[in-house]
């Protein structure tokens, strides 16, 4: 069921964002179907952004991957200039940020992700090619424990 529901809001990408979206995706020989299970997770707070989960991950991952090792502080620059510009509810600055860094908490507990030195480092991590498996009882094992550290 969690694979027919993501796979159906996949096929809801109507707006011109989101087809702008996989035109890009398209160029580079990627496609949403191939997105890992842990991309388009939606958190608690994603109802604040007006950008979908599938398309902010992404980028974020794609972010981390070009040097392989970003700090926590690029990070928060390339958000409030890619990423904030976007929101539909005003919130103060450090929720926004909470949102990418409990998504990259996410992967660090899944073990796509490393925190090393004030910083993320992400690699292996593909969109071009279907996963063999997809985890969906760890990843909401996951989602569970950082729910209980945030509260």
């Amino acid at each position: 069921m969690t694979e027919h529901k993501r796979q159906t809001a996949i096929f809801k990408f109507k707006s011109k964002e989101q087809r702008m979206f996989q035109r890009e995706l398209y160029s580079a020989s990627e496609h949403l179907l191939y997105f890992p299970y842990y991309v388009g997770v939606v958190l608690p707070q994603q109802w604040l952004l007006d950008t979908d989960a599938f398309i902010w991950q992404y980028r974020l991952i794609k972010y981390i991957q070009t040097t392989g090792f970003k700090t926590i502080e690029e990070i928060s620059q390339w958000w409030d200039t890619i990423i904030a510009k976007k929101y539909f509810v005003y919130i103060h600055q450090q929720y926004s940020h909470h949102l990418w860094h409990s998504y990259l908490k996410l992967l660090v507990k899944l073990g796509y992700a490393l925190i090393e030195n004030n910083g993320y480092i992400i690699e292996g991590i593909v969109f071009n090619a279907i996963e063999k498996k997809r985890e969906w009882p760890r990843l909401k094992q996951a989602m569970n424990q950082l729910q209980i550290q945030l509260n």
